[in-house]
């Protein structure tokens, strides 16, 4: 059986709309239809393998891990179903390109932040409510279709947490309930978000009682959901968890999804607290010894038995990976501890600076007309090589670092196109800095950006560094420039417009003449960094 569907994802959301049988399902599968109907429906066959996982609480997580045949066919279908299912803006749990990150993200600053959790969320989604949404509305699924798919995903009339398809799944079942709850959220004016089966409000200003309303006790005050907001849950079909019930006010520590949320997205102090002591261990008394003290002290859950257990060495990294997703590639607090981590380990990977600014730094130039003195900046590209404005360039321009103005370098032009304004250039050197690139594609309003460059640079001036947020985005020819809420200054042209972990998601387009002359912003934007990779393609040029 082939572990990877091998038809194109055009060809499999066709395949699944048409779907009339079980024959077609074992062909949208990849799958014989006589394995498939043994794997399913075989008396004698054992599908899943229980453990148990203990939770903060003390209470205990079931989990049923699939069997390696089953978990195979579990893994196409869930491709399929992603391929089909559109998630709600309020949807964050288990859909691309987000993550608790980007689900804490909304709640930042908020007055009130106000935090329930679904009761039982997997198991409570039974084999009538997938059946059901199979069959029903969007994807109107014939019957004997929906059951086969519906035994596919599910076991002893559950949801299995631990299926490849459990998380889809689940997603697809809270689309009604995603959009009753972001409607009810806009018609209080405050923000909402999912991330599975926990869920989350907040506000600028006082909660309504729609959303969260106060019992007095003899002593105390009780927090307790709205009838609105219960009302709308108890009618998709699932309940409230009232141990996990919380409110908390801009003075308290406000958490989302684990993350603190009061000024900006953080973990807790002491979990970078315990990465530092892991490092430290590991210095003082060894791998061998750390990794044995650390499983003695926190290996207390029961896992799979098959699965082998993760190295102490494995452990570290996972936390450190952590950290950067939550503080970003620009963290100090990340760099140095992954810095530490790369001289424990022996890892063949260049070190992080510990000031970001000089990585952005590191792989900049200034490039400059010998002649007429008019400047741009430009910067190094992994993969491309250096990077500007068309409109930079001249005939008798020149490269060179800040640091080290007297050393110049003459550049050649790769590539052109004036229309996008950008420019690739050649250049003699073997300085090995350069930028990654990233995505424009996925930058929103009001997201962080940072533009670097040398705007007006004379000898012994320093790079120029401005935190701005994205303010919109304006077309130009056949593409859209991205809109930033600070001015960006002549000299600043051809210079990396960079998101939160320092990779490039732009190129700074033209500037004004000077700081006091920054008064348009339609011309001062961001040209997207694709762009650049579609110049490459359209020529055919390999740098």
């Amino acid at each position: 059986m082939q572990l990877k569907l091998t038809a194109s994802d055009d060809e499999q959301i066709t395949k699944f709309k048409t779907l009339k049988n079980y024959y077609d399902i074992a062909n949208l599968l990849e799958v014989e239809s006589r394995y498939l109907k043994y794997l399913l429906y075989h008396p004698k066959k054992t599908h899943y393998k229980i453990f148990f996982i203990k939770k903060k609480s003390g209470n205990l997580r079931k989990i049923c891990a699939p069997i390696s045949s089953l978990k195979i066919i579990q893994q196409k279908l869930a491709h399929v179903l992603y391929l089909i299912y559109a998630a709600k803006p309020s949807t964050h749990g288990f859909c691309p390109n987000k993550s608790i990150v980007t689900n804490a993200q909304l709640h930042i600053k908020k007055k009130y932040v106000f935090n329930i959790d679904i009761k039982d969320f997997f198991p409570s989604i039974n084999f009538g409510r997938v059946y059901g949404m199979f069959n029903g509305w969007p994807y109107g699924l014939p019957s004997r279709v929906s059951a086969v798919l519906s035994k596919i995903c599910c076991n002893d009339n559950e949801l299995p947490q631990g299926a490849p398809t459990s998380p889809i799944i689940s997603n697809m079942i809270c689309a009604k309930l995603d959009s009753k709850l972001q409607e009810l959220a806009k018609r209080c004016n405050i923000t909402y978000s999912r991330y599975a089966d926990d869920i989350t409000f907040s506000s600028t200003s006082r909660l309504p009682k729609e959303i969260v309303e106060f019992e007095i006790l003899d002593s105390s005050v009780a927090i307790t959901t709205g009838e609105r907001l219960r009302g709308v849950l108890n009618n998709n079909g699932f309940e409230i968890n009232n141990e996990k019930v919380r409110l908390k006010y801009k003075t308290n520590r406000q958490e989302v999804t684990g993350l603190t949320v009061n000024e900006i997205t953080n973990t807790k102090r002491r979990y970078v607290k315990q990465v530092r002591a892991m490092l430290n261990a590991w210095e003082k008394y060894g791998l061998k010894k750390a990794d044995e003290e650390h499983f003695n002290k926190f290996n207390i859950k029961q896992r799979n038995p098959e699965f082998k257990k993760a190295s102490f060495m494995q452990i570290v990294e996972g936390k450190i990976s952590f950290i950067k997703m939550v503080k970003g590639e620009k963290s100090p607090v990340y760099r140095k501890l992954a810095n530490r981590f790369i001289n424990l380990s022996g890892k063949k990977k260049l070190k992080y600076f510990i000031d970001p600014n000089d990585e952005i730094k590191a792989a900049l130039w200034v490039l400059e007309d010998d002649i007429t003195g008019y400047q741009g900046s430009a910067f190094m590209l992994s993969g491309v090589g250096l990077v500007t404005c068309q409109h930079v360039l001249s005939k008798n321009i020149q490269a060179f670092k800040c640091e080290d103005p007297s050393k110049k370098y003459r550049v050649s032009s790769v590539l052109q196109d004036k229309d996008c304004d950008l420019a690739i250039l050649k250049i003699d050197t073997e300085d090995s800095h350069y930028l990654k690139a990233g995505r424009s594609e996925v930058i929103r309003h009001g997201e962080l950006i940072t533009i670097a460059g040398f705007p007006q640079y004379r000898l012994g001036g320093s790079l120029i560094i401005i935190e701005s947020k994205v303010a919109g985005f304006y077309p130009r020819f056949n593409f859209k420039r991205i809109l930033i809420d600070k001015q960006i200054v002549g000299g600043n042209s051809g210079g990396p417009a960079l998101n939160r972990d320092n990779e490039v998601i732009g190129i700074v387009a033209t500037g004004a003449e000077n700081f006091e002359t920054t008064t348009k912003t339609i011309e001062y934007g961001i040209i997207p960094i694709e762009l650049i990779f579609e110049m490459l393609k359209k020529s055919e040029i390999c740098i």
